[in-house]
């Protein structure tokens, strides 16, 4: 029965939705600023600038290779109207410094977005969950300043992360949300919330160009109540998907057949011709050799991926699995090393192996507390009641 649903369902799983390719994270050399007269548009919003970034001089900038594998945020405190300059250099073996520190607001949750660019109106999960509660912070990372943020959200406790555009230059890391996931735990390894959350921007709220939202049913339930409840649970989860969706892959092993692996490679776009594989760009390879090298204790056999990944998972656990936060960001190296044209693919599917410590072949009928504390999926992605207006319980 599993197998006939994973062949069923595959299809969709990889042509759902757009891919999030992030234009800001094919990142370059940190330019004058991060967007053309972005300073001027945020004074004119109303913001104050709170320090400033160091500055090479011009020919510094070119020849200097650490300055050629950075990059250059503009960090906004949307609720405190300041905003302040900082450079992200990676530094070599996984580790990555914003100069100056950038310093997060203590919480227990904190929501990292993926976002390109602004896309709709009114983002109603982001400003719920600001409202929800003072122990969850919402960190989103985006391309481009809009200045509905500074007009519609200007009482949210968000911190809006505008990150420096594309280059050709850069030697910076490609990829999609997967860079700002990693990106995330690597730089703030020393700040993580106990709960982390990592989403997309269009999880709840339909953006275009299809204008539908990730979550099947968001007129029946809310994220934002899902995840409070996973935060005041008696015992949180360490890690869990969020959404209610209906495209799954169970019972998925370490060791695909080939007519798998090519479904699980299709988003790569490999060609003979115009984009060949090398030899040591199999899943296989990437999987144990990208992802997996520094993994540390128990590793599910099999594992369940949700389609549109949006997870949450502990502190507890980061630290649990890797040593470091340098080792996330040696995984964002090694990443680099392949020609599968969407960089961000193979960890969409993946991410239960680098974070779960559950081993059971059944997602949804499996008792599974080691990974979701007292939380509990209630229904699997045939069953479940498109009317129902909850989806995870937590006690």
């Amino acid at each position: 029965m599993a197998r006939r649903f994973m062949a069923l369902t595959l299809p969709m799983f990889f042509f759902h939705g757009r891919i999030h390719i992030s234009e800001a994270l094919l990142l370059p050399s940190p330019p004058t600023s991060v967007e053309p007269h972005l300073h001027d548009k945020l004074r004119q919003a109303g913001f104050r600038r709170q320090d400033t970034a160091e500055e090479p001089d011009p020919h510094q900038r070119r020849v200097d290779e650490r300055f050629r594998q950075s990059v250059r945020w503009t960090t906004v405190d949307v609720k405190e109207g300041i905003f302040s300059d900082s450079v992200v250099y990676r530094l070599g073996n996984g580790r990555l410094e914003a100069r100056p520190p950038i310093t997060l607001p203590r919480a227990e949750l904190r929501v990292v977005v993926s976002m390109n660019m602004p896309r709709v109106e009114h983002y109603t999960l982001l400003e719920e969950l600001s409202s929800m509660s003072p122990q969850v912070h919402v960190v989103i990372h985006c391309a481009a300043w809009d200045n509905t943020f500074a007009t519609t959200y200007r009482d949210a406790g968000w911190t809006v992360v505008i990150e420096s555009p594309q280059s050709s230059y850069s030697q910076y890391f490609r990829g999609t949300e997967n860079v700002k996931y990693l990106t995330h735990i690597a730089l703030f390894w020393n700040q993580l919330a106990p709960l982390n959350a990592f989403i997309v921007d269009d999880a709840q709220d339909g953006a275009p160009p299809n204008n539908e939202p990730h979550m099947m049913h968001p007129e029946y339930r809310s994220l934002s109540r899902t995840l409070h409840n996973m935060m005041t649970a008696s015992s949180r989860p360490n890690f869990m998907y969020v959404l209610d969706r209906r495209r799954w892959w169970e019972n998925l092993s370490m060791h695909p057949s080939p007519p798998q692996q090519v479904q699980l490679d299709i988003r790569c776009a490999y060609d003979e011709m115009s984009n060949p594989r090398r030899e040591d760009d199999t899943w296989e390879y990437w999987l144990k050799n990208t992802l997996l090298r520094e993994r540390r204790g128990h590793i599910p056999r099999v594992i369940s991926p949700q389609s549109c990944a949006s997870f949450v998972v502990s502190a507890a656990r980061l630290r649990e699995v890797m040593p470091s936060g340098d080792a996330f960001g040696r995984i964002l190296e090694r990443s680099q090393q392949t020609s599968c044209r969407d960089a961000g693919a193979r960890f969409e599917v993946t991410w239960p192996w680098l974070f779960s410590t559950c081993d059971a072949d059944r997602f949804f009928t499996s008792a599974c507390a080691v990974d979701r504390g007292s939380c509990e999926m209630l229904g699997g992605p045939v069953e479940f009641p498109a009317n129902a207006s909850e989806y995870i319980k937590c006690d």
